[in-house]
């Protein structure tokens, strides 16, 4: 099996002081930003995310030949409400 058919194509990663989190997986864009706000919603991590809270978010890609996720476009959001701003910014919809 093909190390891309075991893993969405796209993830959403944070970056915030109190850890680092992978919050939301697709095979497209498109379902990017409501995964990510149900995951701020209804998790305890994402709960746990001060309303201050500044940090990264990133939109990774998986790189079809290693099986591993790129690095990918990143862009720091000033408080939780700013993460979905920012997200649609990268390219998340």
């Amino acid at each position: 099996m093909q190390p891309q058919s075991l893993y969405k194509k796209y993830r959403i990663f944070l970056s915030v002081p109190g850890g680092q989190y992978i919050v939301a997986t697709s095979n497209t864009v498109n379902d990017l930003v409501r995964l990510t706000s149900s995951w701020l919603s209804n998790t305890s991590a994402g709960q746990y995310i001060a309303e201050d809270a500044r940090g990264y978010v990133v939109l990774q890609q998986l790189d079809p030949k290693t099986g591993a996720y790129r690095g990918g476009q990143q862009l720091l959001f000033e408080d939780k409400q700013d993460i979905i701003t920012q997200l649609r910014l990268i390219g998340g919809r």
